[in-house]
């Protein structure tokens, strides 16, 4: 336009020059004898003879530069807003800016909130904050805008369009263990624990049977916070834990370990024992004591309880067994029944040789009959009786009489003073044996000296004598002997209640040569009332 404006001016000023100004310099020339010409002008060219072609591109030139001007502007506006009709991951989202997007998906961060419903029904609470949750709105919504394709707007513009982005969020991992560890302490204090499949011994059945496993509810931690870390992550809103979040049984009801535990625990209880003293049985070992000893370990073995064996072998089995200051009742020669009770002389088992015997038959599985082994044993096994057998030195203390008899018969017999009631120094009663402190002075070439065990106040025994036979029955303390300063009068009767001796069994000198004669070293003594 502007140059053809141009053109119009200028063929005008040659129109005028050609019409107005020649006339005038004709007249100017004619003194220097120049013939003055008539010239016609030819017709000047109007705006209108411009050729119908380039006036015709200035509209389109207008109306290009117009579209250019538009299509730049969309393409710069959909480069930073999303279009009409367009979702993100299911909100709408159209000609919002991605810096409204960035800033929505932070404060989408900050009030994030996770609900963990479990399978009791129960459910644990967890808010982002708890973890320092957050989400990088910017790099979500620069990679939202590469899904624009901004230099096809003119076409895009028009439809639909549906985003979907993978979010995810950042979270401090020392703080979700710290809250998952807490949350879940807090759920399983009150929770069912799970039950390992175990065996025990059954009283009907007599043998070991396995018990079933047991679910239970408490919560495995590391399971728990793997699962809600994928949750905030992903910025969900819920998360259902299913079963496989609890602590399972780690032994199932058929497991091949515990299976074999309860054969050989099986084996075991067929292993019963017969114990027996002399040949004859005393003492069993049956399935229901070997079902209290025998048990299936944490580590699905069978074992055996070592201990529990020996404190019974020591304990309960001893006291059935042992006579050693038991209450023995048994018959004289005469006729007469004696009960006596206290003294060293008896049987005593060897408690913890039958417990290693009993442990080793029932490790192998193997049913076995057990001789009893003792520490100390008496002439015969009795039940209660007279276990000494048929010769012993018979005193009684109450007629103050003794009598050695044997098989029946009487060898010996003497009155006697025992140890003065009155005074504290009865002579102790119960079952004992001849020691070897027996000496006599025929023997050993002179008296023997007896010693008081008790001091004066001086610190000097009481008193200090000299006898010719000592047959000692408890240490070398109390014992028969030779008592020479008492008349024969004395020897008998109720003398040891006001004038007994220190516990020894006083006896007139020729009872107690005689005695020292019959006996020997092991010869039973009895003291009763």
């Amino acid at each position: 336009m502007f140059f053809s404006a141009v053109y119009k001016l200028r063929r005008r000023g040659n129109v005028d020059m050609a019409q107005n100004n020649y006339p005038r310099h004709s007249a100017a020339y004619a003194h220097l004898g120049v013939e003055q010409t008539s010239v016609s002008p030819s017709p000047t060219p109007t705006l209108d003879d411009k050729p119908k072609k380039k006036s015709s591109l200035v509209p389109l030139l207008v109306v290009l530069g117009v579209l250019l001007v538009v299509y730049f502007g969309g393409v710069f506006l959909f480069s930073n807003a999303f279009y009409p009709s367009t979702t993100l991951d299911g909100k709408d989202v159209s000609l919002k800016f991605a810096k409204e997007i960035a800033q929505a998906q932070v404060e989408t961060g900050e009030r994030s909130h996770l609900t963990v419903s479990i399978p009791d029904g129960q459910t644990l609470e967890l808010n982002g904050s708890d973890v320092s949750l957050k989400i990088d709105g910017d790099a979500y919504a620069r990679s939202a805008m590469t899904t624009q394709q901004p230099w096809f707007w003119p076409v895009r513009a028009w439809g639909s369009h549906v985003v979907k982005l993978p979010i995810s969020a950042n979270f401090d991992q020392s703080k979700l263990k710290e809250v998952v560890a807490k949350l879940v302490e807090e759920h399983n204090s009150g929770a069912k624990q799970p039950k390992n499949a175990s065996a025990r011994f059954d009283d009907k059945s007599k043998n070991f049977q396995i018990i079933p496993a047991e679910e239970g509810a408490t919560l495995n931690t590391d399971y728990v916070e793997t699962e809600v870390a994928k949750a905030l992550t992903n910025l969900k809103e819920t998360l259902t834990l299913t079963k496989d979040a609890y602590i399972q049984p780690t032994v199932k009801d058929d497991d091949e370990t515990l299976k074999k535990a309860v054969e050989k625990a099986n084996s075991m209880l067929k292993a019963t024992q017969s114990l027996t003293i002399e040949g004859k049985e005393v003492a069993k070992v049956d399935v229901d004591k070997l079902g209290s000893w025998v048990s299936i370990s944490d580590k699905n073995e069978a074992t055996i309880n070592v201990d529990a064996i020996r404190k019974w072998t020591q304990g309960d089995l001893s006291k059935q067994l042992d006579t050693v200051g038991s209450t023995r009742t048994y018959s004289l020669p005469d006729g007469g029944k004696v009960s006596v009770s206290g003294g060293r002389y008896g049987w005593v088992i060897d408690g913890a040789d039958v417990a290693n015997s009993i442990v080793s038959n029932v490790k192998a599985g193997k049913s076995a009959s057990i001789e009893v082994s003792m520490k100390q044993k008496a002439v015969k096994h009795a039940d209660g009786g007279a276990d000494w057998g048929d010769r012993w030195v018979d005193v009684n203390l109450s007629t103050q009489h003794a009598v050695l008899y044997d098989k029946g018969k009487t060898l010996w017999e003497s009155s006697f003073v025992s140890g003065n009631s009155n005074k504290g120094y009865s002579t102790p009663t119960g079952v004992y044996s001849i020691n070897s402190n027996m000496t006599s002075k025929a023997s050993s070439g002179s008296p023997v000296k007896l010693v008081s065990p008790f001091k004066d106040s001086k610190g000097k025994p009481t008193y200090t004598s000299y006898v010719d036979w000592w047959v000692p029955f408890i240490d070398n303390q109390y014992a028969f002997h030779d008592a020479s300063w008492r008349k024969s009068s004395e020897f008998g009767g109720d003398t040891y209640k006001s004038n007994g001796s220190h516990g020894c069994i006083n006896l007139p000198p020729d009872k107690a040569k005689a005695l020292y004669k019959l006996v020997s070293v092991g010869d039973v003594v009895v003291v009763h009332d």
